[in-house]
């Protein structure tokens, strides 16, 4: 028996057709000798998330200089939670190398105003129902990341 993994390339129909495609693949190779799907099949690779870690001083300026931009009201600094970007895997391997990770709120604000404050109502990051408003987001976060990068840069 071949078990195959999901092979997902971007969406829509011809995402269904390569999912198809690469599975109607498996399913003929696993009809020939056993030593062709052995030598077909990729070999699994475990890839393991690093927490990251937002260093000090990095948070603390960039935290300084969201607030001057953006002003008081739109900065809020949230609790610790537990997650993992391939990009934490600099600051673990060199831990001179700062390192930071922010979030740009998506919820629309009646969706926001409806939930009383009660994140728990509102859809996650990765659920199907999450739906920003693209354009604030899209503009909120461009100019958030401008200006952390200028911050770096030194050219605040």
């Amino acid at each position: 028996m071949v078990r195959s993994r999901r092979f997902v390339h971007g969406t829509g129909s011809k995402s269904m057709k390569r999912q198809f495609a690469i599975g109607e693949s498996l399913r003929r190779l696993a009809r020939r000798p056993r030593v062709y799907v052995a030598a077909a099949l990729p070999l699994a690779i475990p890839f393991i998330l690093a927490a990251v870690s937002n260093t000090d001083a990095l948070t603390q300026s960039t935290e300084a200089l969201f607030r001057s931009n953006f002003g008081e009201a739109r900065v809020e600094r949230s609790q610790p939670v537990m997650g993992g970007e391939d990009f934490s895997r600099y600051h673990i391997a060199d831990p001179r190398i700062e390192s930071l990770i922010f979030w740009v709120g998506g919820v629309p604000q009646a969706r926001w105003d409806a939930a009383g404050g009660d994140v728990a109502r509102l859809p996650s990051l990765h659920s199907p129902f999450w739906a920003p408003e693209a354009e604030t987001v899209i503009a909120t976060a461009t100019e958030a990341m401008t200006v952390a990068a200028m911050g770096v840069l030194g050219r605040h």
